[in-house]
């Protein structure tokens, strides 16, 4: 498991309260702290067991989108981002 330095909320409350520059860098700040792991130290999913949450780093892509500087590393974070619905634990 890693836990990387920097990560911080992901900005689902804020971005569902309509405080989307709020929302925007707390996404931005994630995307960076991730894709740095995808790239240097072979981070191959983001276990995310709350919704709304998990729902949020999934819609990155679609958030930053727009953004030139940021979109590819994004969409790219957005796709290894696993929810509940997509985990299975035998017991």
């Amino acid at each position: 498991m890693i836990l990387p330095e920097g990560e911080g909320c992901v900005g689902s409350l804020v971005h569902h309260m309509g405080k989307e520059h709020q929302a925007l860098d707390a996404a931005k700040n994630n995307v960076r702290v991730w894709y740095n792991e995808i790239e240097n130290k072979g981070l191959d999913a983001i276990i995310v067991t709350t919704s709304g949450c998990g729902t949020t780093i999934k819609d990155y892509g679609f958030m930053l989108r727009n953004d030139p500087e940021w979109a590819e590393r994004a969409k790219k974070v957005s796709s290894i981002a696993m929810g509940r619905d997509r985990i299975s634990c035998d017991t």
